[in-house]
């Protein structure tokens, strides 16, 4: 197969992002903040604990959270 068909089972998610052709990042309050490839089904912890996780915008490889910042290169 050209694509591989996968699904992501997460509960309470506050917001999703798609910062590429083939990735997505989103959060989960109280938990953190994640990284989804769907085409090879690869999960990445992007930043993890207790705090809000607000996003508040993604630009050039940055994620602004929380009023905080963290490079997702």
């Amino acid at each position: 197969k050209e694509n591989i068909d996968s699904e992501l089972k997460v509960q309470y998610i506050n917001e999703i992002y798609k910062i590429d052709d083939s990735s997505y990042i989103y959060n989960i309050e109280g938990e953190g903040i994640y990284k989804y490839t769907p085409e090879n089904v690869l999960l990445q912890t992007i930043v993890e604990g207790n705090n809000q996780f607000k996003i508040n915008k993604i630009e050039n490889n940055v994620i602004y959270y929380d009023n905080l910042q963290i490079d997702i290169k």
